[in-house]
């Protein structure tokens, strides 16, 4: 059976020892931070590709929820353990979210009864649960797609989705920059790699942004795009399926072989052009280029970039020469989206009033619409919903 990736949080060593103790010995989970400090929680979960955190509510609770809280949608499912007649701490895991609240001492069949329940719903479910793999590419330099791409992943992000963007514009790529990150690792950091490319190696790749969207930075250094083999950067997006709902490329326009190996794994295209001749030349080609790499029409979209009402061509114009639908339009507000790039922040931040705001927050339901996703939901926490209340009214009505 499938183990699980855990992590524990308890101030005291022996119970932090203890509690890490008790899910190894299901026999299904691994411990893979035992931490006493909970304003550490949240940077030491970020790579870890965690699926439970048990945390324990000793010596000092208030730090505890806090540090819980603070992770938001990117905490894994939690259990909650502490005294078996405080009220109050039950009822606030309760409202965290936590899917069980164990009393101390632990007992060790309750647990095991939980990590099987878990692993048996990880299972069930993985195979719908796979990320979306959406590749952007420009039609030609200048059109804005590193732009469309950054504030896509920012509005996927905000409305609920988990979301990385891997920059894949070896050379020149500027993904890092639109988010005012300096990595210390990149996508040159899959050819040092010795062995296989693993879930948690890509993990260990991805920057995290303040606003939840993870970057996998390009080289850099220009020369080390050359060395990065087409299979390992495959690899590398296929397991950053597993742990994003949507996983974004900033695709090269060369057509080299890291292109055409993106490209293959991509399950929908957004080609960014714009409403000028020498554009609209270019995307044509592009189309006609994917057309005979078989690539399925329903799954490439044309998104117009900096759209403005001074262009001589209309709508009917560019459906015509293109022989293909526009699907989106973005707003031309240059300020904004200037102001934008050089803070590395989205516009939700800068200006979250303008229309081009509200045109990727379109963009983001049009791809999950494409996808056949409906709107993001909040997991809501069913499980262990019992367990918690009968503590609760036993410790109200004084029971041991």
């Amino acid at each position: 059976m499938a183990q699980l990736n855990c992590a524990v949080l308890a101030l005291d060593a022996g119970l932090r020892r203890q509690l890490s103790e008790a899910l190894e010995s299901t026999g299904h989970a691994i411990v893979g931070i035992a931490e006493e400090r909970p304003a550490e929680l949240e940077k030491l979960l970020w790579r870890g590709g965690f699926d439970l955190l048990l945390a324990a509510l000793d010596g000092n609770p208030a730090a505890v929820f806090t540090a819980v809280e603070a992770l938001g949608d990117r905490r894994p499912a939690l259990i909650m353990c502490g005294p078996q007649d405080e009220s109050e701490l039950i009822l606030r895991s309760m409202r965290i979210g936590a899917r069980d609240y164990l009393p101390l001492p632990l007992r060790s069949e309750a647990l095991d009864g939980i990590v099987q329940s878990l692993i048996l719903e990880r299972i069930t479910a993985h195979a719908s649960e796979r990320g979306t793999v959406v590749g952007l590419l420009g039609a030609k330099g200048g059109v804005g797609s590193t732009s469309v791409a950054c504030q896509l992943a920012w509005a996927l992000q905000e409305s609920g989705s988990k979301c990385t963007i891997a920059d894949l514009n070896l050379v020149h790529g500027d993904v890092a920059l639109y988010h005012d990150l300096s990595p210390h690792f990149t996508v040159a950091d899959l050819d040092r790699r010795q062995g296989e490319i693993d879930l948690t190696y890509v993990q260990s790749l991805v920057t995290p942004h303040a606003s939840g969207v993870g970057v996998v930075a390009a080289p850099a250094l220009p020369e080390e795009a050359g060395r990065i083999s087409p299979a390992r950067i495959q690899r590398a997006v296929g397991l950053m399926r597993e742990f994003n709902q949507f996983a974004l490329l900033d695709l090269p326009r060369d057509w080299g072989e890291v292109a055409v190996a993106a490209l293959e794994t991509v399950d929908q295209l957004i080609l960014v052009t714009q409403r000028d001749v020498p554009t609209l030349a270019h995307t044509k080609l592009h189309l006609e280029l994917l057309e005979r790499m078989a690539m399925q029409r329903p799954a490439v979209h044309l998104v117009v970039n900096r759209v403005d009402a001074e262009s001589d061509l209309s709508d009917r114009d560019l459906n015509e020469f293109l022989g293909h639908s526009i699907e989106h339009w973005i707003p031309d507000d240059r300020a904004a989206m200037l102001e934008a790039v050089n803070s590395g922040c989205s516009l939700g931040e800068v200006a979250p009033r303008i229309a081009a705001r509200k045109s990727f927050q379109d963009l983001a339901e049009s791809l999950r619409s494409w996808c056949g996703i409906g709107e993001a939901t909040q997991t809501q926490p069913t499980r262990g919903f019992a367990r918690m209340r009968d503590l609760l009214r036993r410790g109200r009505n004084g029971v041991d």
